[in-house]
């Protein structure tokens, strides 16, 4: 183990299932516990390995979706630092903060698109009337314009 890691950490890292159950069973277990070096959970590690299935195991479990590291990062900030789809996706599910600001005022989206993710910087959107509207702006007009311009049926 390196730079404060626990054992959880390293097995969230890798997936292993059956140690982090074991290691939870256990009185002292902190599934929110951090690192030395920079502040994450087995959740931000999870994050970073593009485990989704590991994700909603953990959150299950009770992980915090919305604990920051020392960089002010969440875990959908390290999903989305990496382009992982799946795994960002599971966080906003389990409800990981679209606007969560990191040491550089970066929400998610902003890093995802910043590190060449622009599909995972699309799905980040947070969805509001403005930002529905702004989207589906052309569909709509290009549906009342068709809709205007057709003939009514006799």
């Amino acid at each position: 183990m390196q730079n404060g890691e626990t054992v959880l950490m390293l097995a969230a890292k890798e997936g292993h299932r059956a140690l982090v159950e074991l290691l939870l069973d256990q009185p002292k277990a902190n599934i929110n516990s951090t690192d030395v070096a920079k502040g994450r959970t087995a959740l931000h590690y999870a994050a970073a390995a593009d485990a989704a299935e590991f994700v909603h195991f953990l959150v299950e479990k009770g992980a915090d979706v919305a604990l920051k590291d020392d960089s002010e990062e969440t875990a959908l900030h390290v999903a989305a630092w990496h382009g992982h789809h799946e795994t960002a996706t599971a966080l906003v599910k389990h409800g990981a903060a679209l606007d969560a600001l990191n040491h550089v005022n970066k929400t998610p989206r902003e890093v995802a698109i910043r590190r060449g993710h622009n599909a995972l910087g699309l799905l980040l959107e947070p969805v509001t009337q403005d930002s529905y509207k702004s989207r589906y702006w052309y569909e709509e007009m290009i549906g009342s314009t068709e809709s205007e311009q057709t003939p009514e049926a006799s």
